[in-house]
Protein backbone atom coordinates (compact mmCIF):
# COMPACT_ATOMS: atom_id res chain seq x y z
CA UNK A 1 0.00 0.00 0.00
CA UNK A 2 1.55 3.06 -0.89
CA UNK A 3 1.79 5.97 1.97
CA UNK A 4 0.34 9.09 1.63
CA UNK A 5 2.45 12.26 0.93
CA UNK A 6 3.55 15.08 3.72
CA UNK A 7 1.95 18.41 2.25
CA UNK A 8 4.69 20.17 0.16
CA UNK A 9 5.88 23.78 1.50
CA UNK A 10 3.89 24.61 -1.74
CA UNK A 11 0.23 23.90 -0.33
CA UNK A 12 0.52 26.71 2.61
CA UNK A 13 -0.06 29.96 0.48
CA UNK A 14 -3.65 29.20 0.58
CA UNK A 15 -5.42 32.41 -0.78
CA UNK A 16 -6.16 34.02 3.11
CA UNK A 17 -2.23 33.63 3.32
CA UNK A 18 -1.61 34.88 0.21
CA UNK A 19 -4.12 38.28 1.21
CA UNK A 20 -2.27 38.38 4.80
CA UNK A 21 0.70 38.71 3.81
CA UNK A 22 0.02 41.20 0.55
CA UNK A 23 -1.79 43.33 3.89
CA UNK A 24 1.21 43.41 5.58
CA UNK A 25 3.11 44.86 2.74
CA UNK A 26 0.45 46.96 2.04
CA UNK A 27 0.03 48.49 5.80
CA UNK A 28 3.87 48.69 5.79
CA UNK A 29 3.79 51.01 3.18
CA UNK A 30 1.35 53.32 4.16
CA UNK A 31 2.70 53.37 7.28
CA UNK A 32 5.93 54.29 6.03
CA UNK A 33 4.45 56.94 4.45
CA UNK A 34 2.57 58.65 7.17
CA UNK A 35 5.71 58.23 8.95
CA UNK A 36 7.54 60.03 6.60
CA UNK A 37 5.43 62.74 5.55
CA UNK A 38 3.13 63.48 8.01
CA UNK A 39 4.98 62.88 11.36
CA UNK A 40 8.38 63.59 9.96
CA UNK A 41 8.33 66.34 7.73
CA UNK A 42 4.94 67.67 9.07
CA UNK A 43 3.03 67.65 6.56
CA UNK A 44 -0.10 68.66 8.61
CA UNK A 45 -2.76 68.99 5.81
CA UNK A 46 -4.58 65.56 6.65
CA UNK A 47 -4.22 65.72 10.72
CA UNK A 48 -5.73 69.71 10.05
CA UNK A 49 -8.62 68.63 7.60
CA UNK A 50 -10.00 65.55 10.06
CA UNK A 51 -10.27 68.08 13.67
CA UNK A 52 -11.54 70.81 11.43
CA UNK A 53 -14.59 68.25 10.62
CA UNK A 54 -14.52 67.10 14.98
CA UNK A 55 -14.44 70.07 16.50
CA UNK A 56 -17.69 70.90 14.98
CA UNK A 57 -18.74 68.18 16.95
CA UNK A 58 -17.77 69.09 20.55
CA UNK A 59 -21.16 69.12 23.07
CA UNK A 60 -20.91 68.05 26.61
CA UNK A 61 -23.21 65.06 25.52
CA UNK A 62 -20.67 64.04 22.63
CA UNK A 63 -17.74 64.63 25.25
CA UNK A 64 -19.42 62.31 27.68
CA UNK A 65 -19.90 59.54 24.91
CA UNK A 66 -16.66 59.71 23.75
CA UNK A 67 -14.88 59.43 27.33
CA UNK A 68 -17.25 56.40 27.33
CA UNK A 69 -16.37 54.57 24.36
CA UNK A 70 -12.63 55.50 24.80
CA UNK A 71 -12.34 53.84 27.67
CA UNK A 72 -13.14 50.51 25.67
CA UNK A 73 -9.44 50.97 24.94
CA UNK A 74 -8.25 51.19 28.63
CA UNK A 75 -7.43 48.63 31.15
CA UNK A 76 -10.65 48.98 33.15
CA UNK A 77 -12.20 47.17 29.86
CA UNK A 78 -9.62 45.17 28.73
CA UNK A 79 -7.87 43.68 31.18
CA UNK A 80 -11.12 42.18 32.62
CA UNK A 81 -12.09 41.38 29.09
CA UNK A 82 -8.90 39.52 28.43
CA UNK A 83 -9.08 37.78 31.70
CA UNK A 84 -12.44 36.15 30.97
CA UNK A 85 -11.24 35.25 27.49
CA UNK A 86 -8.26 33.40 28.89
CA UNK A 87 -10.26 31.75 31.53
CA UNK A 88 -12.30 30.49 28.72
CA UNK A 89 -9.42 29.22 26.61
CA UNK A 90 -7.81 27.37 30.06
CA UNK A 91 -11.35 26.08 30.84
CA UNK A 92 -11.74 24.36 27.76
CA UNK A 93 -8.55 23.05 27.18
CA UNK A 94 -7.09 25.45 25.28
CA UNK A 95 -3.84 26.60 26.71
CA UNK A 96 -2.19 27.50 24.19
CA UNK A 97 -4.23 29.63 22.32
CA UNK A 98 -4.05 31.16 26.05
CA UNK A 99 -0.70 32.28 25.71
CA UNK A 100 -1.03 32.92 22.01
CA UNK A 101 -3.86 35.67 22.89
CA UNK A 102 -1.15 36.65 26.28
CA UNK A 103 1.59 36.83 24.16
CA UNK A 104 0.13 38.67 20.92
CA UNK A 105 -1.68 41.53 23.19
CA UNK A 106 1.53 41.99 25.43
CA UNK A 107 4.11 42.39 22.38
CA UNK A 108 1.60 45.11 20.92
CA UNK A 109 1.39 47.45 23.75
CA UNK A 110 5.16 47.08 23.80
CA UNK A 111 5.49 47.57 20.34
CA UNK A 112 3.32 50.84 20.98
CA UNK A 113 5.72 52.06 23.21
CA UNK A 114 8.43 51.10 21.90
CA UNK A 115 7.30 53.64 18.33
CA UNK A 116 6.14 56.31 20.59
CA UNK A 117 9.59 56.83 21.74
CA UNK A 118 11.36 56.52 18.20
CA UNK A 119 9.26 59.14 16.73
CA UNK A 120 8.24 61.28 19.96
CA UNK A 121 5.31 63.35 18.29
CA UNK A 122 3.96 65.68 20.61
CA UNK A 123 0.16 66.08 21.08
CA UNK A 124 -1.92 67.98 19.30
CA UNK A 125 -1.98 71.80 20.67
CA UNK A 126 -5.69 71.55 21.54
CA UNK A 127 -7.48 71.36 24.77
CA UNK A 128 -7.41 67.52 25.82
CA UNK A 129 -10.72 66.57 27.13
CA UNK A 130 -9.33 63.14 28.60
CA UNK A 131 -5.85 62.82 30.71
CA UNK A 132 -2.97 61.74 28.55
CA UNK A 133 0.51 61.52 28.88
CA UNK A 134 3.81 60.64 26.99
CA UNK A 135 3.89 60.78 23.18
CA UNK A 136 1.81 61.07 20.16
CA UNK A 137 2.03 58.55 16.97
CA UNK A 138 0.95 55.82 16.80
CA UNK A 139 -2.05 56.06 19.11
CA UNK A 140 -0.81 53.28 22.43
CA UNK A 141 -4.74 53.55 23.16
CA UNK A 142 -5.96 52.46 19.45
CA UNK A 143 -3.62 49.98 19.50
CA UNK A 144 -4.24 48.38 22.10
CA UNK A 145 -7.80 48.62 21.29
CA UNK A 146 -6.92 47.16 17.96
CA UNK A 147 -5.12 44.18 19.02
CA UNK A 148 -7.91 43.41 21.45
CA UNK A 149 -10.85 43.40 18.47
CA UNK A 150 -8.33 41.30 16.29
CA UNK A 151 -7.84 39.15 18.66
CA UNK A 152 -11.71 38.40 19.78
CA UNK A 153 -12.73 38.54 15.31
CA UNK A 154 -9.84 35.68 15.23
CA UNK A 155 -11.62 33.46 18.37
CA UNK A 156 -14.69 34.21 17.02
CA UNK A 157 -13.44 32.11 13.08
CA UNK A 158 -11.35 29.84 14.94
CA UNK A 159 -13.59 28.30 17.85
CA UNK A 160 -16.50 26.47 17.64
CA UNK A 161 -19.10 29.33 16.80
CA UNK A 162 -22.38 29.03 14.78
CA UNK A 163 -22.06 31.37 11.69
CA UNK A 164 -24.41 34.13 12.95
CA UNK A 165 -22.37 34.61 16.14
CA UNK A 166 -19.42 35.27 14.50
CA UNK A 167 -20.56 37.26 11.77
CA UNK A 168 -22.52 39.74 14.06
CA UNK A 169 -19.95 39.60 16.95
CA UNK A 170 -17.30 40.37 14.63
CA UNK A 171 -19.44 43.07 12.86
CA UNK A 172 -19.66 44.56 16.28
CA UNK A 173 -16.17 44.56 17.46
CA UNK A 174 -14.81 46.13 14.20
CA UNK A 175 -17.22 48.77 14.83
CA UNK A 176 -16.01 48.67 18.35
CA UNK A 177 -12.11 49.10 17.17
CA UNK A 178 -13.08 52.31 14.74
CA UNK A 179 -15.09 53.86 17.88
CA UNK A 180 -11.77 53.99 20.22
CA UNK A 181 -9.81 55.25 17.30
CA UNK A 182 -12.61 58.00 16.34
CA UNK A 183 -12.83 58.41 20.37
CA UNK A 184 -9.26 59.89 20.42
CA UNK A 185 -9.35 62.13 17.77
CA UNK A 186 -12.69 63.71 19.00
CA UNK A 187 -11.10 63.97 22.72
CA UNK A 188 -8.37 66.25 20.89
CA UNK A 189 -5.38 63.77 22.35
CA UNK A 190 -4.60 62.34 19.27
CA UNK A 191 -4.09 63.29 15.56
CA UNK A 192 -5.94 61.42 12.65
CA UNK A 193 -2.48 60.09 11.86
CA UNK A 194 -2.04 59.04 15.15
CA UNK A 195 -4.79 56.49 14.97
CA UNK A 196 -4.45 55.80 11.59
CA UNK A 197 -0.75 54.71 12.22
CA UNK A 198 -1.70 52.42 15.16
CA UNK A 199 -4.81 50.64 13.03
CA UNK A 200 -1.06 50.60 10.21
CA UNK A 201 0.76 48.85 12.67
CA UNK A 202 -1.49 46.39 13.97
CA UNK A 203 -2.70 45.35 10.85
CA UNK A 204 1.60 44.13 9.96
CA UNK A 205 1.53 42.99 13.81
CA UNK A 206 -1.91 40.50 13.35
CA UNK A 207 -0.76 39.31 10.29
CA UNK A 208 2.86 38.71 11.26
CA UNK A 209 1.04 36.39 13.49
CA UNK A 210 -0.96 35.03 11.23
CA UNK A 211 1.32 33.80 8.98
CA UNK A 212 4.03 32.61 12.12
CA UNK A 213 0.87 30.66 13.25
CA UNK A 214 0.02 29.34 9.59
CA UNK A 215 3.88 28.38 9.20
CA UNK A 216 3.91 26.28 12.93
CA UNK A 217 1.10 24.12 12.05
CA UNK A 218 2.15 23.30 8.85
CA UNK A 219 5.67 22.47 9.43
CA UNK A 220 3.98 20.42 12.82
CA UNK A 221 1.82 19.00 10.10
CA UNK A 222 4.56 17.69 7.87
CA UNK A 223 6.73 16.43 10.65
CA UNK A 224 3.94 14.75 12.09
CA UNK A 225 3.98 10.62 11.45
CA UNK A 226 2.08 9.93 8.52
CA UNK A 227 -0.91 7.35 9.56
CA UNK A 228 -1.78 4.33 7.10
Amino acid sequence: MNQPLKPSWITIFTRDFILTISLFFIALILFSVIADQIVVNKKDWFDSAVFAQVNRLHSPTNNSIALFITSLGTGIFLIPAYLLILFYLFRTQRRNTAALVASVASISLLLSTFLKNVFQRTRPPFKHLDYVAGFSFPSGHSMVGFTFCGIVIYLLWTLPFSKIVRILFSFLVAVMAVLIGLSRIYLNVHFASDVLGSLLVNVMWLSLCFVCIRVYDHRKLRNSPLRH
